[in-house]
C-alpha cells in the first residue's frame, strides 16, 4: 500500500522541480522575446528625439521603456509619412516587412533586432 504513495509523491515532486525549472529558464527567455528591451538597448536612435512609428505594430513595452508613445499607422500610408519629410524611424516587423520594402521608399535598415526591423528614410 505505500508504493502508490511512493509513485504520486515522485511525480508530483518531479512536476513540481519541472515547474521551478520552465520558470527560470524558459519563461523568462519567452518574456524577453516578446519584450522591447533588448530592441531599445541595441538601438539607442530609438532614444533620440526623432519621430518613432510603428507600422502597423502593437508593442506595449515599448511605450514602457521608451517613456514615450510612438505614432501608430498602417503599412499603405508609409509613403505619406515618409513624405512629411522629419525623417522618422520606422519599426517594422517581419510580417510587414516586405511589404514595406516593395514600396519603393528608398530606406535605409538601422538594425534589425529579433523580428523587429528599424528603417530611416535613405
Amino acid at each position: 500500500s505505500r508504493s502508490p504513495r511512493r509513485v504520486y509523491g515522485a511525480a508530483a515532486v518531479a512536476a513540481g522541480l519541472f515547474l521551478m525549472v520552465c520558470s527560470g529558464t524558459v519563461f523568462p527567455r519567452v518574456a524577453e522575446g516578446r519584450s522591447c528591451r533588448t530592441l531599445v538597448d541595441e538601438v539607442p536612435a530609438l532614444q533620440s528625439a526623432r519621430p518613432l512609428v510603428r507600422v502597423d505594430v502593437r508593442a506595449p513595452s515599448l511605450t514602457f521603456y521608451l517613456d514615450r508613445v510612438p505614432e501608430l499607422i498602417q503599412v499603405n500610408e508609409v509613403p505619406a509619412r515618409v513624405a512629411r519629410g522629419d525623417a522618422p524611424l520606422l519599426l517594422v516587423t517581419e510580417k510587414d516587412r516586405r511589404a514595406v520594402l516593395a514600396m519603393g521608399i528608398p530606406l535605409r535598415l538601422v538594425r534589425q533586432v529579433g523580428k523587429w526591423s528599424v528603417f530611416e528614410p535613405a
